[in-house]
């Protein structure tokens, strides 16, 4: 087919990739974020390298790109026709998306035109590049990436942000306004460009930073849902298994802010960290709009009256029709939800702020047909789950099935339909309640559709079989529909990727970090592993018989110097602790051994009378690492200068020196 394309398979028939277009992915492991160009390259030149700066080690990046000598534009597919599998493999992995594009934008004018579904962090990103000094607005319609099936909100949360950079913008980040593939592919850039990037990447909210005061890794984060209740930390470096960092499991959010460290890092590689903000509460209902009810036309629903949430709102639009026969058109910008029946179906989408209500089209009908359809509204909730069905060729009363779920805090939905008037129904057992729709009588052909949920605090885990009463009206047939709203237990997810290198071994404690201390290892032993088996011989018998185990785990005794007399005094005060010390060695190539263990006791001597030099020779024996629970909260000097911006601020939350000096580092345990 000619250009313009409307699928990547369609491109893909007639151009050939590697001559006129390329395709570039990359990213840390477990990122929750992506930024991408699909119309990169000389399509709309200078977006990919944006994108590639903006992703930077943080980010899942991905390109789509035009190198053909000249007529790139006919490798543009919209954002919503996109589908590039690749592409939506990446997206589909992430949670927050950065997608950046060009348009001609008025001559000689630098702006950029924000859109996409993410609302709230299209906001953030358009004060970071105002206060960066940058031109912003909001898109106009035709590009304002409002539709959920635009690439941008194709990843997990269902909602991205769709940045639209003028052409005079672009220009403006290359030298001389030389957008050409050679300008391009030199690499230099103007300061704008790296300004413009680092505006975007401010409003990533985590961050990963060592501090070799006591050689951890902090991990800050801020900027995050505040319905969150708290965060979950976890770190890997192959990108395959993830390990919750020490005390990660519920990190405390203030403000939609937090922090912990991490000690037991792998040192000398990179470590991604990924964190996760999960809000407790259950599934709520928001209400439900007006019904609406014609004469086999098309409706317009109502959305649920009042400010809904433009966080976690998922919107259910129930819709039927009387003619069993008839089909129901999705309306722009939702979601069919597999598993009804042609007349009676179920839609959804994410709520946004200034969505309108969405047109329901029929077709398959005929006049005298009635036809209804209505929106329920829930928060804290995600994609709507299809259960099971059930119909009746011809009853009085309605049928609806049976069904079953894992997961408590979430919120049934029963949808009923029938080809006859009525005048009510009853609810199917008393979990449900909320009873909305009703009987439609608009056309000479009525019908009636009902739906009742369940409050998720009933924790309804299993459904039985049942029937519900209908009274009026006459025997018809029906259907039932089942499904569940389940609830968004994760409001963001982020990542931050650092390589930290320690400057030489550390012992650690991890339940009383200030007890950590770097040594200087002059000495290591070979290792070994103790046999913790048996030979025993049996009378009658050459061979004896041998009772297995695994080996033991590995004895290594380290020698420690220190340079003073009050080096050693302080050493002896840390070992004495007598709790498991964690030996981190700097990186992999260390000869040192990285592990918990415990000290069997310990020597410390001189080689002369006069020195005041010491070695500690510690006889280490590697134990299992202390349960997670065990873990002690950092707060150093340089905390106390961020947490209070006066002297009087201090006083007034930190009564006395003492107090203060209990937050700074834990209590001395050593009794002389």
């Amino acid at each position: 087919m000619a250009p313009p394309y409307s699928s990547y398979a369609a491109l893909a028939a007639e151009q050939v990739e590697g001559i006129a277009y390329t395709r570039t992915q990359s990213g840390p492991p477990g990122t929750g974020w992506s930024a991408i160009a699909i119309h990169g390259g000389a399509i709309e030149a200078g977006t990919g390298e944006l994108a590639r700066e903006i992703a930077g080690s943080q980010m899942a990046r991905y390109e789509f790109a035009g190198i053909k000598p000249s007529g790139n534009t006919d490798l543009h597919i919209t954002s919503g026709l996109f589908d590039e599998p690749q592409c939506l493999a990446l997206i589909g992995s992430t949670d927050r998306t950065v997608s950046v594009h060009g348009f001609a934008g008025t001559a000689g004018i630098a702006e950029t035109a924000l859109g996409g579904l993410d609302t709230g962090l299209r906001d953030k990103i358009s004060a970071a590049l105002a206060a960066a000094g940058f031109s912003v607005g909001a898109a106009p319609s035709e590009l304002g990436g409002s539709d959920p099936s635009n690439i941008c909100n194709r990843n997990r949360s269902g909602a991205g942000v769709q940045l639209e950079l003028s052409n005079a913008l672009r220009a403006s980040f290359f030298p001389g306004g030389d957008l050409s593939a050679a300008s391009r592919a030199s690499g230099v850039r103007t300061p704008a460009f790296y300004a413009y990037a680092a505006a975007v990447k401010s409003v990533m909210g985590t961050t990963a930073t060592y501090l070799a005061d006591l050689s951890r890794v902090r991990i800050a984060f801020t900027g995050l849902n505040t319905d969150a209740d708290y965060a979950k930390v976890e770190r890997t470096t192959d990108g395959i298994t993830w390990s919750t960092v020490r005390g990660g499991d519920t990190v405390a959010l203030i403000g939609g802010a937090g922090k912990i460290d991490d000690y037991e890092f792998a040192a000398g590689v990179a470590n991604t960290y990924r964190m996760t903000a999960v809000d407790s509460a259950p599934v709520t209902s928001l209400g439900t709009g007006a019904i609406a009810t014609g004469n086999n036309a098309t409706l317009t629903p109502a959305l649920p009256a009042g400010t809904l949430p433009t966080t976690g709102t998922i919107l259910l639009l129930l819709a039927s029709h009387r003619a069993t026969g008839a089909t129901i058109t999705t309306p722009t910008g939702w979601t069919r939800l597999a598993g009804g029946f042609s007349n009676v179906a179920a839609f959804y989408r994410t709520y946004a702020a200034g969505l309108a209500a969405p047109t329901v089209a029929f077709t398959g009908g005929a006049a005298g047909d009635s036809c209804t359809a209505q929106i329920r509204a829930f928060t804290n909730a995600t994609t709507p789950v299809h259960l099971a069905v059930s119909s009746n060729s011809a009853a009085q009363d309605v049928v609806y099935p049976a069904a079953s779920v894992a997961a408590d805090a979430t919120v049934w939905v029963l949808q009923q339909w029938k080809q006859s008037a009525s005048t009510g129904a009853t609810q199917p057992v008393p979990a449900f309640s909320d009873q909305q729709g009703g009987s439609n009588t608009t056309g000479t052909n009525a019908e009636s559709m009902w739906s009742w949920r369940t409050n998720a605090a009933a924790n309804l885990r299993i459904l039985a079989s049942g029937v519900s009463t209908y009274t009026g009206g006459s025997s018809a047939i029906s259907r039932s529909r089942l499904l569940y709203v389940p609830r968004r237990a994760v409001t963001d997810r982020d990542t931050a990727v650092i390589t930290p290198v320690p400057a030489s071994v550390w012992l650690k404690n991890p339940s009383r970090p200030s007890l950590n201390t770097a040594v200087t290892v002059t000495g290591v032993s070979d290792v070994d592993r103790p046999d913790r088996g048996a030979e025993f011989d049996i009378v009658g018998r050459t061979l004896p018989v041998a009772v297995t185990d695994v080996m033991g785990s590995r004895r290594v005794t380290l020698t420690i110097t220190t340079a003073t007399l009050a080096a050693a005094a302080d050493m002896d005060r840390r070992l004495s602790a007598g709790e498991p010390v964690f030996v981190q060695a700097p990186g992999p190539a260390c000869a040192v051994p990285t592990l918990y263990a415990v000290v069997k006791g310990f020597k410390q001597a001189k080689h002369s009378r006069r020195t005041v030099r010491r070695f500690f020779e510690l006889p280490l024996i590697e134990v299992a690492a202390p349960g997670s629970t065990v873990y002690g909260d950092t707060y150093v000097y340089a905390d106390v200068l961020a947490s209070y911006t006066t002297y009087g601020d201090l006083l007034g939350a930190v009564t006395t020196y003492s107090n203060l000096i209990d937050k700074v580092s834990t209590g001395e345990v050593i009794v002389p």
